[in-house]
């Protein structure tokens, strides 16, 4: 199973998110909050939830750049070990984007298909010997506050790197999200 990927729907009673967010640490949670970076590489260099991962620092400083197609409203990143003996590690997050022209090209559903599929085409090509699941949801976030509409598009893709070891999973995921970086940053195969 080198790559598992599919795309979902969002749930018709999901509640919209609305940018910016707040930070948010109860019950346990590392939520930093909603960070504007269009345009600021600066910032993306010292997003909390990618300090461990230097390929997550790479996506979002790459998304964060003037003229960048997209941008990056959220991200995670964890591992957890095998769940039963015999299971693989993991070790994946999730990255949220939405198109940086908020009065266009994040108003069209249509668009957000076509990243999916790209994107699906894109990692089948570099998986090579890993094994990478990736889940693509298109959801609804309200960019009012950002300039844009209440209701735009954003692109939701969640992944895991699946190895014998932490190690193993870890560099996975590394790559994973270099070829993330690759596909979607300026210059990228979706620029």
């Amino acid at each position: 199973m080198p790559l598992d990927f599919k795309i979902e729907r969002e749930s018709e009673d999901e509640t919209a998110l609305v940018l910016p967010y707040e930070q948010n640490f109860d019950d346990g949670r590392t939520n930093h909050g909603f960070l504007d970076m269009r345009g600021r590489p600066d910032l993306a260099a010292g997003v909390a939830e990618a300090v461990r991962s230097p390929a997550l620092t790479e996506l979002l400083v790459a998304l964060a750049q003037p003229g960048a197609k997209y941008f990056s409203i959220g991200c995670d990143l964890g591992a957890w070990p095998p769940p039963e003996p015999g299971d693989l590690h993991q070790a994946g997050g999730y990255i949220q984007l939405a198109f940086s022209d908020l009065e266009r090209e994040a108003t069209h559903h249509r668009r957000q298909m076509l990243f999916g599929r790209a994107l699906e085409a894109h990692l089948q090509r570099a998986v090579g010997a890993d094994s990478w699941v990736v889940r693509f949801t298109i959801a609804i976030v309200n960019a009012a506050d950002l300039g844009g509409p209440e209701q735009v598009w954003s692109l939701v893709i969640e992944f895991a790197a699946l190895a014998e070891t932490n190690d193993e999973a870890n560099a996975s995921k590394e790559r994973l999200l270099r070829v993330l970086r690759d596909f979607a940053s300026p210059g990228g195969a979706m620029q």
